[in-house]
């Protein structure tokens, strides 16, 4: 049924009960307001300012007036041409939609039950059933779906840091046996709340600096994270290096990748190679 807001109705305003929601969306009020019948059982609020002064706003209600209670349906610009459900035009029309509503297991809404409870009250615990079946099974479906989701985060997760694991290793393997250091950008993750994975990622051997709590200072690990491309390593010290030509070498970390160095091999000689 199609109306055009902005024509004139003779119909006087009059106070009608309604069914809506509160302001949070979530809560169901009754309250009255002054509203005008637009056509058939189709009521508008009066029109207000909708902002900016730009246009005029009406709330549009449906009515039964042998129930003396009302359902909001939209709000809507004055100078709109409405199409509204005329299909629940009446008691007998709204409760066949709620009908086909529970026969193809959709959504009913909380203010269709409270509307229900004024014109067919027989039939409420029927359709509050229907609605709580309905949330219980898709609430399983999620259910199911985010297991599925955190069994992939696992298996993400798992696959990251054995990527990192080996990169590790072989990195110390190096450092062991001679040869030269790629600094490599490494990641790892860890699982965030709702399990999703949270990766940390920097350069290889700033990485181990960490990992054998060597002291860095600040501005260095951004050289090493920034500037350091390769190290070579024979018989645990740093023979070259090759870093990024637009910056200045930075002593301050080959020294620490010496003392990295002496780390890893100390632990070596103490027959832990947990790293």
């Amino acid at each position: 049924m199609k109306i055009a807001l902005n024509q004139k109705f003779d119909t006087p305003y009059e106070s009608i009960k309604i069914v809506r929601y509160a302001k949070d969306g979530n809560t169901v009020i009754t309250k009255k307001v002054m509203a005008q019948n637009i056509g058939n059982n189709f009521y508008a609020t009066k029109p207000r300012d909708g902002g900016y002064g730009q246009w005029k706003l009406r709330d549009i209600y449906i009515y039964y007036p042998s129930a003396s209670i009302g359902l909001y349906i939209e709000c809507a610009d004055e100078n709109r041409v409405v199409n509204l459900p005329d299909f629940i035009d009446t008691p007998e029309g709204l409760i066949a939609h709620i009908d086909e509503l529970v026969k193809n297991d959709q959504h009913i809404r909380l203010s269709l039950i409270e509307v229900v409870k004024y014109i067919a009250p027989e039939r409420v615990a029927m359709y509050v059933k229907a609605r709580e079946f309905r949330n219980y099974r898709l609430e399983e479906e999620r259910a199911k779906k985010r297991a599925g989701q955190q069994e992939s985060y696992r298996k993400e997760i798992e696959e990251i840091n054995q990527k990192a694991f080996n990169q590790e290793n072989e990195c110390i393997r190096i450092f062991k046996e001679n040869g030269d250091i790629r600094n490599d950008t490494i990641t790892t993750a860890k699982a965030e709340e709702d399990g999703y994975p949270k990766t940390t990622s920097t350069s290889i051997l700033l990485y181990l600096l960490r990992k054998y709590d060597i002291h860095v200072p600040l501005k260095t690990q951004g050289w090493i994270n920034n500037s350091l491309h390769t190290v070579t390593i024979k018989d645990g010290s740093v023979t070259r290096i090759a870093y990024n030509r637009k910056s200045v070498v930075s002593n301050k970390a080959i020294e620490c990748i010496e003392k990295l160095s002496q780390a890893i091999q100390a632990k070596e000689k103490s027959g832990d190679t947990n790293g």
